[in-house]
């Protein structure tokens, strides 16, 4: 009778399993490096001083989109050159751009590194009760998480109040500074602090704290945190709540690690938010004088032209040309088309800051005026250096566009579009009048 031997699949197939499951952990354990973790600061550093350096002649959007939220940042070499010790008269430009990873880029890197080295570097210990006592409370505290954060999105977001009043509320805060106090000092007592330098950081932080809250005993309206500073109080008390309750699951699930895996956690958060919600920040201002109200916002680094049609005696409308599309039409000298135009809109040239110099035949250093109607027979553009979000100055654009008729086959005119006209009075603070 023939014998022979099975193939031993099962041993075959967890070969297998273990293999994969070796070279993830191999992979895991490179993305974690440190390695990566040193070289990711050293890069974002260096991204940080090109980007401040680059806002002497760059506004603060134009850093955040060209370096910050960027995959890959073009950096010229022009911006080691800053103006304010380097002026553009007394040097020659230097068109060199050198690719840099964008902080885009550099962000992803380190989150993937931040991830990585906690799986491979940090286990959880806890077993039994232990585990589902973890579980709970981060459950808890990443529920209180959440909703902190979706109210920070709210109608109200940070400036909503406390659902109890303001005096309610100092109470709670003081009872906390004392309570505090009283743990900081039976800590040192017990003498837990087994490190010479920590058993003192401890015995100065806790001197402060006796103080700070012998000053509340004795002066408490003195030292009393006013109603908009109570409002920030418990802003942070809320955060402060959901990472205590969050700090104790993670002591449950790492143990003594506990505190360091929290803090890990909470600066990827702060990566991911940036990364979702970086590019949604928006910069307002409100520009008045005495005695002066108004209900409009101004957003200094955007711009756009506006075309009004005041055919109908009841309403205007308008059609807004945003500003990034003017400045794409300049370069691609291409005209602007859309159904809601009533025209098609020629950019022939986007200056992106301007100073506007009367029209005098007898002045022969001014350019040749390339307007044909409207404020441009007045008025020249002449560009001035840009201005940067370092500066406390804003740019004033100015554009000389070329109105075509409807299937591009008329001229209508040339004319002249300058902020420095049409937002005099903002500029100003209501001095002067505006001249669109």
């Amino acid at each position: 009778m023939a014998t022979g031997t099975l193939p031993n699949t099962y041993s075959d197939s967890k070969s297998n399993a273990l293999d994969l499951q070796a070279v993830a952990w191999r992979i895991l354990n490179t993305l974690g490096s440190l390695k990566i973790t040193v070289w990711g600061f050293f890069l974002a550093i260096v991204l940080l001083l090109v980007g401040t350096l680059a806002q002497d002649e760059e506004t603060i959007p134009d850093v955040k989109r060209d370096y910050f939220n960027s995959w890959v940042a073009q950096v010229p070499l022009d911006v080691f050159l800053p103006v304010t010790i380097f002026p553009l008269d007394q040097r020659e430009r230097i068109s060199y751009v050198v690719p840099f990873p964008g902080g885009a880029t550099i962000g992803l890197v380190l989150l993937i590194n931040l991830i990585a080295a906690k799986f491979t570097r940090f286990k959880m210990t806890a077993t039994g009760a232990k585990l589902i006592a973890g579980l709970a409370f981060c459950l808890v505290g990443a529920t209180i998480t959440a909703v902190v954060i979706l109210g920070a999105h709210a109608e109200d977001g940070l400036q909503g109040e406390p659902p109890f009043s303001y005096e309610t509320l100092w109470q709670i805060t003081k009872g906390s500074i004392f309570a505090a106090t009283l743990a900081s000092i039976a800590y040192v007592i017990a003498g837990n602090v087994r490190s010479k330098v920590g058993f003192w950081a401890l015995v100065s932080g806790t001197l402060l704290m006796i103080c700070w809250s012998l000053l509340l005993i004795l002066m408490p309206e003195t030292f009393r945190v006013p109603d908009p500073g109570l409002r920030i109080v418990w802003q942070m008390s809320k955060s402060l709540i959901a990472g205590t309750i969050l700090l104790v699951g993670f002591i449950f699930l790492f143990g003594r690690r506990g505190g360091n895996v929290l803090i890990h956690l909470s600066i990827g958060m702060m990566m991911l938010g940036q990364f979702i919600f970086g590019d949604r920040q928006i910069e307002e201002r409100i520009s008045l004088a005495d005695g002066e109200s108004t209900n409009m916002a101004i957003r200094p680094d955007e711009v756009e032209l506006a075309i009004v049609n005041r055919s109908d005696p009841t309403k205007d409308l308008v059609i807004a040309i945003d500003g990034d599309k003017l400045i794409a039409a300049s370069r691609s000298k291409k005209a602007i088309e859309d159904p809601a135009l009533p025209v098609q809109v020629f950019v022939e040239e986007y200056i992106e800051n301007s100073n506007l110099a009367k029209t005098d035949d007898t002045n022969t250093s001014l350019p040749k005026n390339r307007a044909t109607a409207g404020l441009g027979s007045q008025y020249v553009a002449l560009p001035a250096v840009k201005t940067g979000g370092a500066m406390d100055k804003m740019n004033t654009p100015a554009a000389y566009v070329k109105l075509l008729s409807k299937d591009g086959k008329e001229t209508i005119g040339t004319y002249l579009v300058a902020l420095q006209a049409n937002d005099r009075s903002s500029l100003t603070l209501g001095q002067s009048a505006d001249i669109p």
